[in-house]
């Protein structure tokens, strides 16, 4: 996969880099030059590199295993929501496919279990909110 609009999922995407202006040369990318940029269709955004996002998910996930042992039962995530853009936030998300309450504004989404959590990072328009970085696993939610 590639990076990403993390509101539309196109990969008609610019990022910032670092040229030298009299020899318009490339010289590198930018401290944080793939965590947002230009979207053709949707302005300034976030992009994202969703099987890199899963490929984190994946290593946290056996990390927590290793010294819980056991299964997590909430992921602690960084989102954008995609009906209402206002750049990254941080949010639970429910890994036993529990209920979600409502009036809980750090619960956002309820799933069952690591895939479908995963599936959660690629730019939907059955969601709200695309998954862009998993901070951490818990077995019960802080």
């Amino acid at each position: 996969m590639s990076v990403v609009c993390s509101i539309c999922g196109e990969a008609h995407v610019k990022c910032a880099a670092v040229v030298d202006p009299n020899t318009k040369k490339f010289l590198e990318f930018s401290d944080g030059a793939f965590l947002d940029g230009l979207c053709e269709n949707c302005g300034f955004v976030v992009l994202t590199d969703p099987e890199e996002v899963q490929t984190d998910i994946g290593k946290r996930y056996r990390e927590h295993l290793a010294s819980e042992k056991s299964e997590p039962r909430f992921a602690y995530c960084h989102i954008v929501r995609t009906d209402n853009y206002d750049g990254c936030e941080g949010q639970y998300i429910r890994l036993d496919g529990g209920p979600v309450d409502e009036n809980d504004d750090r619960l956002i989404a309820s799933c069952n279990g690591i895939e479908e959590l995963k599936a959660m990072s690629v730019p939907s328009g059955d969601r709200d909110f695309t998954l862009v970085e998993c901070q951490g696993f818990y077995t019960q939610r802080p």
